[in-house]
């Protein structure tokens, strides 16, 4: 079995990252992925779409076992107690994908907050809500709220001046995304068989640990990304298309059926590509 430091850090059995993957739901995907002993993470984005997605905030919240009228710290109270409750019997391990682009840095932090408390108020919880990943934005800032709480922290970038602004912030785990990355993916087009090594080589040391993300789909491309250096992979798409996930099955079907070309990217809702 290939193990690395990041099975070490945060107690999974394969140094695999289910990556949160918004702004649909997957917390029937993100339960699924933590029992079967990878990072499951939940996205966070789905609850600030009530007025402009109302179909994305309906699915998110019934899959959360909360209601339609919750506040946000309330129905991620009830997300994280239902994840705690199907996942604590198995070991799962898992955490939440909270976006901090300057356009969602309000409801990111209401969101952070609620965990934190949640987290507080349920002590064993701690063995198993380990992580908060933050994405599409600027870490620094954050440090003192998400690791003060005791999180190991992990954020996602697409450059090797992304990835020295995180190590700038203290974040625990880098994630390097290629330009094969779903929705963060750069302007310029810096692929991961360059731009994983070379994050590597930048910051990578005993109290930093770096996984690849963009193009990992299964065993090959993992045991490339160890080669290439990384403590392990983010898997997004791949998980997107399985049995569990809580995407819609025409889209699942779309990418397995895409061919080596099928990929687009357009400009995504915080000015950026999304692939």
């Amino acid at each position: 079995m290939i193990k690395s430091r990041l099975c070490d850090l945060i107690g999974i059995k394969y140094p695999i990252i289910q990556a949160g993957m918004g702004p649909f739901s997957n917390n029937n995907l993100g339960v699924a992925a933590a029992n079967a002993g990878v990072l499951g993470l939940l996205s966070t984005s789905g609850l600030t779409s009530r007025d402009i997605q109302p179909f994305v905030y309906d699915a998110w919240i019934k899959t959360a076992e909360a209601n339609s009228d919750d506040d946000i710290p309330t129905a991620i109270d009830k997300v994280l107690k239902r994840t705690y409750r199907l996942v604590k019997d198995k070991g799962g391990v898992f955490g939440i994908n909270v976006m901090v682009a300057a356009e969602m840095a309000a409801e990111a932090k209401i969101i952070i907050d609620a965990a934190i408390r949640v987290r507080e108020e349920n002590p064993d919880m701690k063995n198993h809500f380990k992580v908060i990943f933050t994405s599409a934005g600027d870490p620094v800032g954050w440090k003192d709220k998400i690791k003060g709480a005791g999180f190991t922290w992990m954020h996602v970038v697409p450059s090797v001046k992304g990835a020295l602004r995180c190590k700038k912030a203290g974040v625990d785990v880098i994630v390097a995304s290629g330009h094969e990355g779903g929705f963060h993916t750069s302007w310029e087009p810096v692929h991961s068989m360059i731009l994983l090594p070379a994050v590597v080589e930048a910051v990578s040391d005993e109290k930093t640990l770096v996984c690849g993300a963009g193009g990992f789909c299964d065993g090959k491309t993992l045991a490339a990304a160890l080669v290439l250096g990384a403590d392990g992979a983010q898997m997004g798409t791949r998980f997107l298309a399985t049995q569990e996930s809580d995407f819609h099955q025409i889209w699942k079907e779309a990418v397995v059926a895409a061919g080596d070309r099928g990929t687009l990217v357009a400009r995504g809702f915080v000015d950026r590509p999304a692939g």
